[in-house]
């Protein structure tokens, strides 16, 4: 599951690593794994569809 605590940004945990704070709740699991499958698609196969400019470095 991905959280935002509001003083020290995401983690993905139930509690916040540096505060303890249960923080937001933005994505579960499934939603992670589906977002980061879609970002890494776009950004492979189709960054100008989306007009997106890769360098050299990706």
């Amino acid at each position: 599951m991905l959280k935002e605590c509001h003083s020290h940004g995401y983690f993905r945990d139930e509690f916040c690593p540096m505060c303890g704070s249960e923080a937001k709740f933005l994505l579960n699991d499934q939603e992670v794994d589906t977002l980061g499958r879609t970002m890494a698609g776009v950004l492979r196969h189709f960054p100008e569809r989306y007009d997106l400019a890769i360098d050299k470095n990706g």
